[in-house]
């Protein structure tokens, strides 16, 4: 049974420099009762990912 999938899930920030892909096109599929790490550099994203993913941010 899965328990989370995206497809191509994209998240965009728009400053006055113009616009940052914060997560671009993830596509995820998450099995139920299994355990999963993200691992990237600073920066790149794990947080808004894991937020978009709990529906923190709109």
């Amino acid at each position: 049974m899965n328990a989370i999938i995206t497809d191509n899930l994209t998240k965009t920030f728009v400053s006055k420099i113009g616009p940052t892909e914060a997560v671009k096109q993830l596509s995820l599929l998450i099995k139920a009762n299994s355990i999963y790490g993200l691992i990237g550099h600073n920066g790149a994203g794990k947080t808004t990912a894991f937020m978009l993913l709990n529906t923190l941010l709109e």
